[in-house]
């Protein structure tokens, strides 16, 4: 059975630094598949074709930097609000 470990279930990246220790992280233990939502996008959109194999990150739409995602080539989410009429 193989280990997947969600980082945050809530809460977000909060620095650069932060985010490279995850990157290290996951790097160090590529028999873990790690996957997170964050809003942080600055911290990833560089590197992000360059991840960790075992690391999934999904930009998670609706924070201050959502032009920075590409919805062609990024994993990303949004929220919709609906109606229960």
């Amino acid at each position: 059975m193989k280990l997947i470990v969600r980082i945050h279930d809530s809460g977000d990246f909060y620095s650069q630094e932060y985010a490279e220790k995850w990157k290290e992280i996951a790097s160090q233990n590529p028999e873990i598949e790690f996957y997170a939502y964050t809003k942080s996008v600055k911290f990833f959109i560089k590197d992000y074709m360059r991840l960790p194999n075992n690391l999934r990150i999904i930009f998670s739409m609706g924070g201050k930097t959502d032009n920075l995602i590409n919805k062609n080539i990024h994993r990303h989410c949004q929220i919709f609000e609906t109606s229960t009429d």
